[in-house]
């Protein structure tokens, strides 16, 4: 769009825009519901009337402790009281059930983090009720086992115990006391072992294990030391019988879950060479590692002969050369990121050696400065081996990856962590060539994550990889062999198989300890299924189900991490990313879910201060209810409690004081968890090899290699699963797909696009969820009318559920929840809007609304009532009622819609932000 003149006026540029998007929007509305407009023109004026102007912000604080019954927002009546009432949670035909009436159930949870873990007896009572009201049915405890500020309360373990091996009684109380009120109001608990211990010498390791990664993942499903801890753990909380239940936590049927090791594996899957990263290991680790790596390929091979002959690297006579030499080098840069190339031209429109980048500005993306070199030619299979030398003017990482250098700019074999430092150093990086599209391939240098001057020489692709198979002096004899540092070929093969054995025999062992010892009835489940990337599948396979995690738009750090004072997030909507056709979090969840399993997400978030977060909950309850998933959680639940006594945002995760957030979570239970919104008809599923790691790192290559569609539209229409091994073997990623029935007309979901962005729309016939561009628009949803006021960004939410179960048309109860944007008093924006700093503002948070006119076929009359912040009625909304409109005896029929009884018409109201609420209520007089 071409700029603005300077001496438009801009607000009346805002008012045309406006009256543009009205009037166009009725292209959305198809004829048969024209007679919705002529019977009530007048709203309809009112509504255009106000649609040009945008809401003012009122302030909203949903209190920590409402627990108020009886309300239009309460859907306590969905808890089974008390958890477990009807037997432990078990397993069957692929969904959670009640092990006594086989009745299904899904989870809407949330997660309680660190000392939020140990309430007061008076803050369990209420929070517990707070999140029965508001439909939460299990609780992930999470972060208990950390020793960040053990004399603050954040943690189970003994302030004064150096080991961290004690729990601390008084700690321990809380936590029964917790979860004695979350089982009396039918919310069961997902307890966490593993998540965030960290180990010292005074645990009996050497200096040498300050230089692990944080809590010692990966080492510690090999290091025996440390399994053992776990277990100790472990016995210390599930044998503990609560006094409060009179049961043990392994027997106690409120537990539903036990977690073994939150987001970890061995294999790892953080590069695209599985397994890589443990080279770097310090000893004695490493050489711990290395000699069960020793032991495992002395089981395999017969000798040192034929360890070599599997692992040698051939090169066929007809390669072509990977690179053409003195490849021209190009700098590009996005966002807040700026990188220039210090350029020597040669004169031959090339560009000299060392390629010299100058890191100017870096926004925390470390892929929006990069170098690149284009003219590779890479055969799909081969092995090559990528050098160079390189330094930096301050020491810094850098990520070095072969890739497609258009469409989808997808990963082809390569992407490293390099950490460079001030004198020259020469990398080797082997590695095997895959996804290859001809003639579309670079070499990458990713610099955006720290300002500098780094310089890159000597850069060479060659075929093969040289130190391949034994080192000299290593023999399967002598069983010496070293973590080996390339990934290629029959030797990456081997590395990953032994590290899947290794830490697939961890999760047996851990769970045999749990059933077997602790006798544990809960469902267990080892870790998320994407660490690993397509390794996880086999590593979980004696789990009861899959989980993953994902969060859209997480915060970045360019500098120290989880630095409060320095970081940025994309404030960006996934509505309008998927309109764009790029891909998001929940649809990249959907390709995890293994076939015949449930399937839960155990922390899901979009993080604040986004302008966009009203669509988090909607839209994580859409399509969970979509690809019939059995559990969601938020993370986090964030701060509560008589002291914390929170009116606004606090943090990036918060949901219990998020009001655009937490005020969707009533239709999200309804949505997801009363099943208002059916799942989809139709069903992809990928079938997967026998060793799929040798063909590819991540699940999503699979889907990409069984040439699955891949657009947004596939993921309302279809769900997604994985068959990790399927009854007949496959060789390659294959695709099968269910044909889908004929689908009622009065049930769907679809994507929009529109000008600026795109609208997501499902409807069935109790619920409707709309989230997106919508201001300005009239949107169809089935028999449902929208039309919308301005809003922020013209972006907003608005679900129309029933509450008591019944179609919309019939429904004795409804609510109706509708919010655009929320953000703290005096919060310090940045330039970008794209960061707060430290400055997260004051409370009570405000929140905007547009106006709505809801149009929409009743039984018969209803009323209508704002709600305040607790859910109760504070002031009755004018109505129209109209006899004789489609649907009912005595006019014209809309296509697909059910008949109405008598007395049946269309009711209009219009939600409007000078009520000051984001909740109505829609009742039988």
């Amino acid at each position: 769009m071409a700029p603005a003149s300077k001496t438009e006026n801009p607000e009346k540029q805002k008012t045309q825009k406006m009256k543009m998007r009205t009037m166009s929007s009725s292209a959305l509305v198809p004829v048969s519901c024209l007679f919705c407009f002529c019977a009530l023109t007048a709203f309809l004026l009112t509504s255009a009337a106000l649609a040009r102007e945008s809401p003012a912000p009122f302030p909203l604080v949903i209190p920590w402790d409402d627990a108020g019954a009886g309300t239009a927002t309460d859907v306590s009546f969905l808890n089974t009281v008390p958890a477990g009432a009807n037997g432990r949670i078990v397993v069957r035909e692929g969904h959670f059930v009640e092990e006594m009436t086989g009745r299904p159930l899904r989870f809407l949870g949330t997660n309680l983090v660190a000392g939020m873990n140990f309430p007061t007896h008076e803050d369990a009572q209420e929070v517990s009720a707070r999140m029965a009201k508001y439909g939460i049915n299990i609780v992930r405890l999470h972060h208990m086992d950390n020793n960040w500020n053990l004399a603050g309360g954040s943690g189970i373990w003994r302030a004064n115990d150096s080991r961290k091996l004690e729990l601390d009684p008084a700690q321990l109380d809380k936590l029964d006391y917790l979860v004695a009120q979350f089982k009396k109001h039918g919310i069961y608990v997902n307890i966490n072992l593993k998540v965030s211990k960290s180990l010292t010498e005074a645990d009996g390791f050497p200096a040498s294990i300050k230089q692990l990664s944080a809590y010692q993942k990966r080492v510690d499903q090999f290091d025996r030391r440390m399994i053992d801890l776990q277990k100790d753990f472990a016995r210390r909380l599930l044998a503990h019988v609560n006094p409060y239940t009179g049961l043990s936590y392994a027997q106690d049927p409120v537990v539903a879950v036990v977690e073994i090791n939150n987001e970890n594996s061995l294999v790892d899957s953080s590069g695209t060479a599985l397994g890589a990263g443990l080279g770097s290991l310090p000893q004695p680790f490493r050489a711990d590692l290395a000699k069960l790596w020793s032991a495992w390929l002395a089981r395999r091979y017969a000798d040192d002969a034929a360890l070599t002959r599997a692992w040698a690297v051939a090169i066929p006579a007809d390669l072509p050369a990977p690179l053409v030499p003195k490849a021209k080098w190009s700098v590009s840069h996005q966002g807040g990121a700026n990188a220039s190339l210090v350029a020597q031209d040669t004169g031959d429109g090339t560009i000299a050696e060392p390629a010299q980048v100058q890191i100017t500005n870096v926004d925390g993306v470390d892929w929006h400065a990069q170098l690149h070199a284009t003219q590779v030619n890479l055969r799909q299979d081969q092995t090559y081996t990528l050098s160079f030398r390189a330094k930096s003017s301050v020491p810094r990482d850098i990520n070095v990856s072969v890739m497609r250098d258009q469409g989808d700019y997808r990963n082809l074999g390569l992407s490293r962590r390099v950490k460079l430092d001030t004198p020259w150093q020469d990398v080797p990086l082997t590695f095997t060539a895959r996804s290859i599209v001809q003639d579309q391939t670079r070499i990458t240098f990713n610099l955006g994550s720290a300002p500098s001057t780094v310089w890159i020489d000597n850069l060479k692709l060659e075929a093969g990889a040289p130190g391949a198979g034994l080192r000299p002096g290593e023999s399967l004899a002598k069983a010496n062999l070293d973590i080996p540092e390339a990934h290629f070929g029959r030797q990456q093969s081997d590395w990953v198989r032994f590290l899947l054995d290794t830490e697939h025999a961890y999760a047996l062992e851990m769970r045999r300890f749990l059933r077997d010892e602790l006798g544990v009835k809960a469902t267990i489940i080892n870790s998320q299924i994407g660490w690993g990337g397509i390794t996880g599948y086999e590593r979980e396979a004696e789990m009861d189900f899959t989980d993953h995690h994902a969060y859209w738009q997480h915060p970045r750090f360019p500098g120290k991490p989880w630095d409060r004072s320095n970081w940025t997030i994309g404030n960006t909507s996934l509505v309008n990313a998927w309109a764009s056709g790029q891909r998001g979090t929940l649809d990249g969840l959907a390709m995890t879910r293994q076939f015949g399993r449930p399937f839960a997400v155990s922390e899901y978030d979009h993080a604040a201060p986004s302008d966009f977060a009203a669509e988090c909950m909607p839209l994580f309850a859409g399509l969970a209810a979509l690809q019939d998933w059995d559990a969601i959680y938020s993370f986090d639940y964030g701060s509560y409690g008589q002291a914390a006594n929170p009116t606004r945002i606090g943090s990036f995760f918060d949901h219990g004081s998020h009001p655009a957030k937490f005020a969707f979570y009533p239709a999200a239970a309804m949505i997801f968890r009363a099943g208002l919104l059916p799942p989809a008809q139709a069903q992809y599923l990928l079938q997967l090899p026998s060793r799929p790691y040798e063909q590819m790192a991540q699940v999503g290559s699979a889907w990409s290699k069984a040439k699955t569609p891949t657009d947004i539209a596939q993921f309302l229409t279809h769900r997604w699963a994985v068959e990790p091994t399927p009854a007949t073997p496959v060789e390659q990623p294959t695709l099968v797909t269910t044909l889908q029935e004929r689908k009622s007309e009065s049930t769907a979901a679809r994507l929009d696009k529109v000008d600026d962005g795109g609208v997501f729309i499902a409807y069935a016939p109790a619920a409707v969820i709309v989230v997106g561009m919508v201001g300005g628009q009239t949107i169809q949803a089935g028999d449902i009318t929208l039309t919308f006021g301005a809003c922020p960004n013209n972006f907003a939410a608005l679900t129309l559920t029933v509450m008591d179960r019944q179609p919309l048309v019939q429904s004795q109860r409804i609510l109706l929840t509708l919010l655009s944007q929320a953000e703290n008093q005096e919060m310090g924006w940045n330039a970008t809007r794209t960061s707060v700093s430290n400055q997260w503002g004051r409370g009570p948070t405000l929140v905007t609304a547009p106006t709505a006119m809801v149009t929409f076929k009743t039984a018969g009359l209803r009323r209508v009532y704002a709600l305040d912040a607790t859910g109760q009625r504070v002031h009755e909304m004018p109505t129209q009622f109209t006899k004789g409109a489609p649907g009912v005896p005595g006019a014209p029929e809309t296509a697909g819609a059910p008949a109405a009884p008598d007395g049946a018409g269309l009711l209009q109201f219009q939600a409007d932000p000078k009520y000051a609420a984001v909740w109505y209520e829609v009742t039988a007089p």
